[in-house]
């Protein structure tokens, strides 16, 4: 697989389009992220120091207990080409949903554990009773949709596979500007804290949803077209 031909300058620019088609999407949804956070945090910041720094740990702890899952999102972008490329469109399929299922079945395990021992979690981090209350409430109330959030990593990451990085960063914008953000804001005024958690929960079973039925569209198409 090494080489130390010199390619041609068009061969060059030919590499780095088809590289960028998925590299520029990708790494714009990777901005997003931070975006949604940083507004979101002064959202929190209306209820204390001490909620702003419950969420803060909140989402590390969030972020640690979804690697497995995110992980697994990395992996099914060359499992999806790979596939692709050799015409083994049941094997991705059938990959694809294993994926969700085990996502899904990870999202209730965590439920269970924080629904169980979200206090106890909180209280390793820190000793404020507000500060560990926010980090419960947030836990006890987004664990719900861990599920949904986890098949949302698992199936943008196989459209990024499939060569459409462009549905799958658009699924990112509207779970962030479209449902996350606009609820949030909506929700803190009904329902302070909670409905900015709910938010966060809400938006990640309806993004898991259009996820999904954009998968199947483009394995249906896919199929069609061989």
């Amino acid at each position: 697989m090494l080489t130390f031909e010199t390619p041609r300058l068009r061969e060059v620019f030919h590499s780095w389009k088809r590289i960028l088609y998925i590299g520029i999407p990708a790494a714009g949804t990777n901005i997003i992220v931070p975006i949604s956070i940083g507004v979101i945090t002064r959202l929190v910041s209306e209820y204390g120091p001490e909620s702003v720094a419950g969420f803060g740990v909140a989402s590390r702890i969030e972020m640690f207990a979804l690697t497995v899952v995110r992980a697994l999102g990395t992996v099914i972008i060359p499992f999806v080409g790979q596939n692709l490329g050799a015409g083994k469109l049941q094997r991705i399929t059938h990959g694809v949903k294993f994926s969700q299922i085990f996502a899904m079945l990870w999202g209730i395990v965590l439920f269970i554990l924080f629904l169980a021992a979200s206090r106890p979690i909180a209280g390793i981090f820190n000793k404020n009773p507000v500060v560990v209350e926010t980090i419960a409430l947030y836990l006890l109330i987004v664990s719900v949709s861990y599920g949904a959030q986890g098949v949302y990593f698992i199936t943008t990451s196989a459209l990024n596979g499939f060569n459409k990085p462009l549905p799958a960063a658009g699924i990112s914008i509207i779970r962030i500007f479209v449902l996350y953000i606009p609820l949030a804001l909506l929700f803190s005024r009904m329902f302070a804290l909670r409905g900015i958690f709910g938010a966060a929960a809400l938006s990640n079973f309806v993004t898991a949803g259009i996820a999904i039925l954009w998968i199947r569209r483009a394995l249906k198409n896919t199929k069609k077209s061989k």
